[in-house]
């Protein structure tokens, strides 16, 4: 059976590589005595139609040969200097400015997945990313932003119901 679909154009844009870290895959918990496999993350800047300044984390193998995932982390301010740490499980932890005081924190997994995307506010000291105590990376400074799905949900008195 064939299925036809009417055409789609796109553009195919080059951007400008700001950082690149090979790193191992880690073997699962049970799995054989392989080496474990090396890969590449890559920060790249595109600027696409002069107006949407976007940063995306492009995973491949250590010779830039095989891309496994290109992913969009989100838009950036032109003056912005990302700031990267891979974890002990070779998560790729990204802190970056997207706005006049606000910076955007992501958490990218060696499949290329974004595990975590948080907005925080500079308040009093620029957010930066640091070690916690137990070898975390975590965000120092600044203040995150409560997303509204994080928010709550209140019931009015008229929606609860009265105790026996």
């Amino acid at each position: 059976m064939e299925l036809a679909s009417p055409g789609k154009y796109f553009d195919v844009i080059n951007g400008a590589q700001l950082w690149t870290q090979t790193f191992g895959v880690p073997v699962p918990a049970g799995g054989t005595n392989r080496a474990p496999e090396v890969r590449r993350y890559t920060l790249v800047q595109a600027n696409y139609l002069r107006t949407q300044l976007r940063l995306y984390v492009q995973l491949s193998d250590e010779s830039f040969s095989r891309n496994y995932k290109v992913v969009s982390v989100g838009k950036m301010v032109s003056f912005s200097q990302p700031e990267t740490q891979l974890d002990k499980f070779s998560n790729l932890h990204i802190l970056w400015q997207n706005g006049a005081s606000a910076f955007t924190y992501a958490v990218v997994s060696p499949e290329g997945g974004i595990m975590r995307q948080e907005i925080y506010d500079y308040v009093n000291a620029r957010p930066r990313l640091g070690v916690a105590d137990d070898g975390g990376i975590v965000v120092i400074n600044g203040v995150r932003r409560i997303k509204p799905e994080e928010i709550p949900v209140l019931k009015s008195p008229n929606e609860v119901s009265p105790k026996p």
